[in-house]
């Protein structure tokens, strides 16, 4: 079964030890990270997760993150390919203050059961208590010896266990042990942007242009405006009157999706580019993430992409077998 039909009916298991993983520590802890996120982290009370942004001085994203806040300190995790510049702004943001970082990636590891059963695969794996842990919370779990945390960005159960390195060899044997009768496979992360987009959940590699900014993406809920400082604070509010070009939703009738880049045309003429095109097996159409100059950027208007009638819709594309078994 491949990986997109897993998450869609059973569960996969996802190794995302190579992700940045960083714990900051210390009376001014929340001032340092508070100081460089977008988001306000006082809002957000402990053992809830936070997803926010950085951005640099002009308002575009740098990267997107989780902020995790409990007793002890704050967890930040994002993505491998912005470890190196999340680690610089934390480093920096902590000098002059009682705060201190750990980079953790190479000494934690990161497990995520991801799918419509993966629940049902953590309580057997971490205990009937888990069922407890909402949307964004995190925990300590005794039965593992882990953080447990419900993520995500797929629209199903996404619950992603950090562990000391040095057991995770053990920690995903006893994930696959536990979970065999639902049928759980590892997963290719790979299929991740295919089975975000459907939700409309970024990728910020695959489906965020770089110099493209939150407003841009769609990604102003990430933001606290009232907020009174941030890095990139006036550009980002500049841009929610003129933001130039929006991202939007796009289904095409073929099984063959055109190349990213393509031109999105109203009348012959270019009013955006294609950034990600993916085919759904649910949807039955080919999903398109589209950068559209923002005054024809509506959702119902049909452009022409590759030829094909481009339909723009409102997202996410259907429900999950996650949400229909909550309702």
């Amino acid at each position: 079964m491949s990986t997109y039909e897993l998450v869609r009916n059973r569960a996969a298991l996802f190794d995302f030890s190579g992700e940045g993983r960083f714990f900051i520590s210390g009376a001014d802890a929340m001032d340092a990270i508070n100081a460089i996120i977008a988001a306000d982290l006082e809002t957000i009370p402990e053992l809830k997760a936070l997803n926010t942004i950085l951005l640099d001085e002009d308002g575009a994203l740098v990267a997107i993150l989780w902020v995790l806040h409990d007793e002890n300190g704050i967890w930040v995790l994002c993505d491998e390919d912005r470890r190196e510049e999340v680690g610089r702004r934390l480093n920096d943001s902590i000098l002059a203050r009682d705060a201190q970082i750990r980079d953790e990636t190479e000494s934690t590891s990161c497990y995520a059961i991801i799918g419509a059963l993966a629940q049902e695969i953590t309580m057997a794996v971490a205990g009937d208590d888990i069922i407890g842990i909402p949307y964004l919370g995190f925990e300590p779990n005794a039965e593992t010896d882990t953080l447990l945390c419900r993520l995500g960005y797929t629209g199903e159960f996404d619950y992603r266990f950090i562990a000391p390195r040095e057991r995770a060899s053990e920690l995903q044997t006893r994930i696959m042990a536990a979970g065999a009768e639902y049928g759980i496979e590892p997963g290719d992360p790979k299929e991740l942007p295919r089975l975000m987009i459907e939700m409309r959940s970024l990728s910020q590699r695959h489906h965020i242009p770089e110099g493209t900014d939150p407003i841009q993406a769609g990604l102003h809920w990430m933001i606290d405006f009232r907020k009174e400082e941030f890095p990139g604070h006036d550009a980002v509010h500049a841009r929610k009157t003129d933001p130039g070009r929006k991202a939007l939703i796009l289904l095409l009738d073929t099984e063959n999706p055109p190349p990213s880049q393509t031109p999105v045309l109203i009348e012959n003429q270019e009013v955006g580019r294609c950034a990600y095109l993916v085919w759904s097996p649910t949807v039955g159409k080919t999903v398109s993430l589209a950068y559209i100059d923002a005054d024809l950027a509506w959702v119902g208007v049909v452009f022409d992409v590759a030829g094909r009638d481009a339909h723009a819709v409102s997202a996410p594309l259907f429900i999950t077998k996650t949400v229909s078994a909550a309702q």
